[in-house]
């Protein structure tokens, strides 16, 4: 499971947002129904979070 924090920090980044959104779309279609935001957040975390966290550990290296 997704860490909450670190879920609301990312929810901020609008091109996150842009692509769990596109996520949540094409989830729902395969799906045949709408799957809901906080679903679409959840999966998208699971598969891509921890992609996203460590481009982020790599952005604060580089700056320090």
């Amino acid at each position: 499971m997704y860490r909450k924090a670190s879920a609301q920090k990312i929810l901020l980044d609008e091109q996150t947002r842009n692509e769990i959104d596109r996520y949540k779309w094409i989830e729902s279609e395969k799906a045949g129904c709408d799957i809901g935001f906080d679903r679409a957040v959840e999966e998208w975390m699971k598969q891509y979070g921890k992609n996203l966290e460590k481009k982020e550990k790599k952005k604060k290296v580089k700056v320090s």
